[in-house]
Parts: C-alpha cells; sequence; structure tokens
C-alpha cells in the first residue's frame, strides 16, 4: 500500500536545514548532496559525518512535498528565487485554493496577481466535466447543478449510452433555463432530452442562470425530420416525437378550418345555389419542449343545404391550445336566380400566419330555360375548390353539389323543377412538420 505522508519524516525531531547552494567547506546542499569529505577516513581532518539533524532535515523537505502533492493533488506555489527554475509552460498548481496552469514559458509571476493574471489560467472556473446517462432500465432525470456565480463558468458533457425508449431528461435546477435554439426560443428551456444511443449535449454554465447549448450530436435524418397529418374527422391525439419533447427541433403547425356546405336548390324552373367558403388556414412555429401529448381537433365540414336551405358553416381545427382556425361560411340556397356564395373564413388563434380561406363561387342562371351553372366550393391553402353540377335542359333533374377536400367549401347545387342538396364541405386539416 502507498504511504500517505500525512506527517513528515522528522516533523518534530531536530533537524538541520539543507541549503540550496554549494557549501564552499563541503558540507551537505541540494546542489552538491553529500560531497566527497562525507567520505573520507575518520582519521582525515576534512572528513564529516553524515549527522542525525542533516538526515532529518533531508527527509522532512522530501515527505513534506510528497504529502503536499498527495493531500493537494497539485504542489502549492512558491515565489521563484535564487536557484529555483522559473514554473514551465504548462505547469499546474494551487495558490490561495485555487488551482492554475502556466500558459508561457519561464513563468515567475504569482498567479491571480498583477501580470499572474494573464500568465497564469485558473483553470478551476473553466474544468469541463463528462457524464453518460443510462435509460434502458426506466426513464432518468439529470439535475444540472445551479448556474450561479458559486459555480462560475463550467461546461458538462452528458452522453446517453443505451439505445432504448425511455426518455433521457436534462432538467435545469429551480428558476435555471437551457438555451438551446435562441432564434427560436430567447427565454430558454426548463429541460431538454437526449434521444438516441450516442446522442450528446454539450452545457456550459454563464454563472448567471443560464446553461448555454455549445455543442450537440448531429440529428440523424430519421429523427431530424418528419411530417404527420391529420385527415379524418374526430379527435387524435398527437404523440409529440422526442426530437421536438427535447426542445432540440421546433414543430411548424398548420390547421385549416372546416369547408362549408354548398346551398340548396328548389325552383320550378333552372336553379343553382352558391358554393360554400373554405376553411381559414392558420401556421405556427410551436415549442413542443417536454410536452409528452397534444389533443387535435379535426371537424366535420358543413352540410349542403337542402331546397330552400342555406349551406351549414363550417367549423374550427386546433392543435391543443397552440393554435386553432375558422370554418368558412355557407353557401346561400337558389330560388332561380343568380346568388352570391358563402365567404371563407378568416378567424384564428395563436397563429403567427393566417391565410383566409376562399370565398365559394357564384351561381349562375340564364334565364329560366334550363341552363344553370352552380357554384365552385372555396379555396383553401392546401386545397382546391372542387367542380360544381351544370345543368341543361328541362326535364326534371337534381344534381347534388360536390363535396369539398382538405377544408375546402361544398359546391352548390343545380336543379329543374325539383329540389336539391349542395355538397358538404371538406373536413378540418392538421398538418405538424419539423426539420
Amino acid at each position: 500500500m502507498t504511504k500517505r505522508f500525512v506527517v513528515p519524516f522528522a516533523a518534530t525531531g531536530d533537524k538541520t536545514v539543507t541549503p540550496d547552494a554549494t557549501d564552499p567547506a563541503g558540507a551537505i546542499s541540494y546542489s552538491q548532496g553529500w560531497g566527497v569529505s562525507y567520505q573520507l577516513a575518520d582519521t582525515d581532518p576534512s572528513y564529516r559525518p553524515v549527522g542525525r539533524q542533516e538526515m532529518n532535515g533531508v527527509l522532512n523537505d522530501i515527505t513534506g512535498a510528497i504529502g503536499e502533492m498527495q493531500a493537494l493533488g497539485f504542489p502549492e506555489w512558491v515565489a521563484v528565487a535564487g536557484l529555483v527554475p522559473p514554473y514551465a509552460i504548462n505547469a499546474m498548481l494551487r495558490h490561495n485554493d485555487r488551482i492554475y496552469r502556466s500558459v508561457i514559458s519561464n513563468n515567475s509571476d504569482e498567479p491571480g496577481v498583477g501580470a499572474g493574471i494573464t500568465s497564469w489560467e485558473d483553470v478551476t472556473v473553466t474544468k469541463t466535466l463528462f457524464f453518460t446517462v443510462d435509460a434502458s432500465v426506466a426513464p432518468v432525470t439529470v439535475t444540472l447543478p445551479t448556474s450561479d456565480a458559486a459555480l462560475g463558468v463550467t461546461e458538462r458533457i452528458y452522453r446517453r449510452t443505451d439505445i432504448g425508449a425511455n426518455a433521457a431528461v436534462i432538467a435545469a435546477s429551480g428558476t435555471d433555463r437551457i438555451m438551446l435554439d435562441t432564434s427560436a426560443s430567447t427565454v430558454g428551456s426548463t429541460q431538454t432530452e437526449l434521444i438516441f444511443g450516442g446522442d450528446y449535449l454539450r452545457l456550459r454554465s454563464d454563472g448567471a442562470g443560464k446553461w448555454w447549448c455549445v455543442g450537440q450530436a448531429p440529428l440523424p435524418p430519421n429523427i431530424g425530420t418528419g411530417v404527420i397529418r391529420y385527415t379524418t374527422v374526430g379527435a387524435p391525439t398527437f404523440t409529440v416525437p422526442a426530437v421536438l419533447r427535447s426542445g432540440r427541433q421546433r414543430a411548424t403547425v398548420s390547421v385549416t378550418g372546416s369547408g362549408a356546405g354548398g346551398g340548396g336548390t328548389t325552383s320550378s324552373t333552372a336553379a343553382a345555389s352558391g358554393g360554400g367558403g373554405g376553411g381559414a388556414t392558420a401556421v405556427k412555429l410551436v415549442d413542443l419542449t417536454g410536452v409528452v401529448t397534444v389533443p387535435v381537433t379535426i371537424p366535420a365540414g358543413g352540410a349542403g343545404g337542402t331546397g330552400s336551405a342555406n349551406g351549414s358553416p363550417g367549423s374550427t381545427t386546433a392543435f391543443g391550445s397552440f393554435v386553432s382556425a375558422g370554418g368558412g361560411s355557407g353557401g346561400p340556397s337558389s330560388a332561380g336566380s343568380s346568388t352570391f356564395s358563402g365567404a371563407g373564413g378568416v378567424t384564428s388563434a395563436g397563429a403567427d400566419v393566417t391565410y383566409s380561406g376562399g370565398a365559394g363561387r357564384y351561381s349562375l342562371v340564364v334565364g329560366g330555360g334550363g341552363l344553370a351553372a352552380a357554384g365552385i366550393g372555396g379555396d383553401t391553402f392546401f386545397s382546391k375548390g372542387v367542380g360544381a353540377p351544370n345543368l341543361t335542359g328541362t326535364a326534371v333533374t337534381a344534381l347534388v353539389g360536390t363535396p369539398g377536400l382538405l377544408g375546402a367549401g361544398g359546391s352548390g347545387a343545380a336543379s329543374y323543377n325539383a329540389s336539391s342538396t349542395g355538397g358538404a364541405g371538406g373536413a378540418g386539416y392538421c398538418e405538424i412538420k419539423w426539420g
């Protein structure tokens, strides 16, 4: 077992101080050691015995220096004087309870004082620490130390070692924040995640409440990009992918309200009704850091009007409470004359950008001679309004309107000496893209 020199040799014993410089009379010194006079015959007048106090002094110096290194890790700084050489470049030592590295050759400056402020690097506050995170058995949360003046400027590297699906969360302490992407979030995040085997983050504390991301693993294409689309009426739940949950990517969410129904027709001669309005589209860059699931609302399109009834309006599509977009207005019915058409949706909430839905087209009836064209449904950002029925001839006819798609309005109907029903509006639409 290695001896730990807690007490230097001869700490309380008699000892003499061994000088550095050579003694002209041949006495012991660190430069010469025991000179030739110590090996002369004891009858020689120049003979010197190896003394107890001399031996105690030398061994006390040696074991004291070793004990200092064992206890402190680095030697204490000693002022350079006499035969002691200056410190070499990259020399490491302690001074005033801090650790310094010499950045110049032949360094005789006192660390942290005067010229020693720049000739010595204080590595106490610039150390880099490496940590591994294993979430193979269960989800893991690692909490960062508080970023304050006592911690100073320090870096930590966290690397994930498993390839499982459990969450490996890195959380900020208290009111601290992790700064991943200041272009998207200047206030920072309360947490982030390591999302695949070998993933790593290099975080630097500023000593003032923030951990800045100064390095990270490149995201594989199958993780870094993606798109999810919802087109079926209902209330699906969006499960947030780890890359979005970690805050490493932001999601561009687009929602389109459902389209309105086209108007109905009824007349003893030719008739055509107007198309329903298309739903509005709202787009938002969404920060989903720490969010596990988001409820999505996909409404049905407005029903087409029958006979003298207008089409029903569309409804609101929503991505949780983050962003929503309203539906279009119903298409008007016709009683044998040209009519106006349903207005496109314009309302939204939480959007960065809103695109109004297109208005439904007008219907057209030429006299009473059996020529009628129903109005086409209004467009949306993602879909064109569909075609509408055209009527020629005077026989009893009932042409139903065409349903819309992806929030577009349903077309109007056309009929002769009959009643008919407009097309239903298209269901709402939601798209989530990242990367």
